[in-house]
């Protein structure tokens, strides 16, 4: 075995040193535990899989220029940490995911880790079946309203919808993707054009959004998205798509607040909203719910939010009936809704609790760029791996620690797993990308410059010797000073 070679399995044999679930990241000093999924209520289906091994990247499939992506490292000069997974079903098979960083959770040692520390990079766009895209369009009065430039709000609708990058979204490359188009006031919603069909192509859909209408009446928007989420799946057409393994997703556009008469305040919403919600449980969650064909729900709202800092509560969730306080806020709970509230802001609390339990994004936005943004965002291309990238302070890299990873939204699921650094070597350093991030080196850039070093001392120690040996020699040799020679006399014959 070579000197290089040999000092190479020192190394890692010496940090490979630990408990039996632990395994080494190939090319560092860093050990992984096992990694350990977290009980959850819904979507027991699913895992959140964390890839700790060259086994897991090559079952991913994942390509070999990006398994060093795959594996997990750290850096401790700048503090960053790199984890990769994928959601899988209790069947193996790889449940595709939309971009999700505003969806992910993550903390370091039980610390949660916010904002611009995180970084989620999707890898390998899924060749899956497609998607079934529901789009239920406000057509109440309201929409007549004109900005300054004089274009009514469905003009900004059509605007936006007809965009080449929006239409590229809903229909790309080499997808399956369908769309049905509907319009709602009050009562069922309708099909646009009069006939519930499946929009398979640009040309189809730029001609059904160019007959989008103004329907006038109020905006039963609850019960819109109820019929979306419900009584629609069943229809034959739909079902047909759903069975040929298109998922759905809905996107519900309004321009104002749930309003069925007259005399409506926002806070008559409050318990019509929690039907609607425990409705959107049931056909995510329920015992009956296929994985994939629930619906997800996204909320886009066209004008200026009415709660500017709302938030969803962290306890929120379907089996509680919504408060109209924390609806509405004390401030609007008694405020008329025709005519008052709907001039001073849209009903955002609203479209962000529909969002947030139906799965997907709610999304307020003004102008017709922010609209075709919006729905950009709902058609995003869905990933089988993600790589996560998150940065803390390097001084709590200097000793074993966890990570947790909890992913809400879309779909629900967590894990979390241990990294074990070296405690008397650091290394390998990481390098600097264009991105501002690090990709770790491989141990054998650090052993390049060790491996000279290891050179000079063990030269030094067999130099050390030698020069011992030579003067223990000359000693010998050399009379002693101050001392006269002995003289032996031979000793008489007989």
């Amino acid at each position: 075995m070579s000197p290089a070679r040999g000092a190479a399995a020192l190394l890692l044999g010496l940090a490979a040193c630990g408990a039996k679930d632990q395994v080494l990241i190939p090319g560092t000093t860093t050990r992984v535990s096992a990694v350990v999924p977290e009980e959850q209520d819904t979507d027991k289906g699913l895992e959140l899989s964390i890839f700790r091994t060259p086994d897991d990247c090559t079952n991913a499939r994942i390509p070999e220029e990006e398994r060093h992506l795959c594996l997990p490292s750290i850096d401790r000069a700048s503090g960053e940490v790199r984890l990769s997974y994928q959601l899988v079903e209790s069947d193996a098979n790889v449940y595709d995911l939309p971009p999700h960083q505003g969806n992910l959770r993550v903390f370091h040692n039980g610390a949660a880790v916010e904002g611009e520390s995180i970084l989620l990079v999707p890898h390998m766009p899924s060749a899956g079946a497609g998607q079934l895209y529901l789009l239920v369009i406000d057509g109440s009065g309201s929409m007549a309203e004109t900005d300054r430039a004089g274009r009514n709000r469905m003009d900004l609708i059509r605007g936006a919808l007809l965009q080449d990058d929006v239409v590229d979204a809903f229909f790309p490359e080499g997808g399956q993707n369908a769309v049905v188009l509907l319009q709602f006031t009050g009562g069922e919603p309708v099909a646009v054009g009069g006939e519930l069909k499946l929009l398979k192509d640009k040309k189809s859909f730029r001609r059904a959004v160019k007959g989008l209408a103004i329907l006038n009446g109020y905006t039963h928007l609850y019960d819109a998205v109820q019929y979306a989420t419900g009584p629609l799946l069943k229809k034959d057409v739909v079902l047909s798509a759903l069975e040929g393994g298109l998922s759905p997703t809905v996107v519900a556009l309004t321009d104002g607040f749930n309003n069925i008469a007259a005399q409506d305040t926002c806070a008559d919403n409050a318990p019509r909203l929690t039907r609607l919600l425990k409705h959107i449980k049931s056909v995510r969650e329920g015992s009956e719910a296929d994985l994939r064909r629930r619906p997800t729900v996204h909320a886009v709202g066209l004008g200026a939010k009415l709660r500017r800092n709302f938030q969803i509560p962290e306890t929120v969730n379907a089996d509680a009936a919504v408060d109209a306080k924390m609806l509405c806020s004390e401030r609007f709970m008694n405020e008329r809704i025709d005519g008052g509230l709907e001039r001073t802001g849209i009903d955002n609390a609203s479209l962000e609790l529909i969002a947030h339990l139906g799965g997907g994004l709610g999304m307020i936005t003004r102008g017709q760029n922010g609209l075709g943004e919006a729905f950009r965002r709902t058609a995003q291309l869905r990933y089988q791996w993600f790589e996560l990238r998150y940065r803390t302070d390097p001084f709590h890299l200097r000793r074993e620690f966890r990570v947790r990873l909890q992913l809400n939204g879309f779909a629900r699921a967590g894990a979390r797993v241990g990294l074990h650094p070296s405690g008397w070597f650091d290394a390998p350093p990481a390098q600097r990308g264009l991105d501002a991030w690090h990709t770790r080196t491989d141990m054998r850039h650090t052993l390049g410059v060790m491996m000279p070093l290891l050179g000079v001392l063990i030269s030094l120690s067999y130099v050390g010797a030698a020069f011992f040996n030579v003067r223990r020699a000359l000693t010998r040799l050399r009379r002693p000073k101050g001392r006269p020679a002995q003289v032996v006399e031979a000793a008489p014959p007989g």
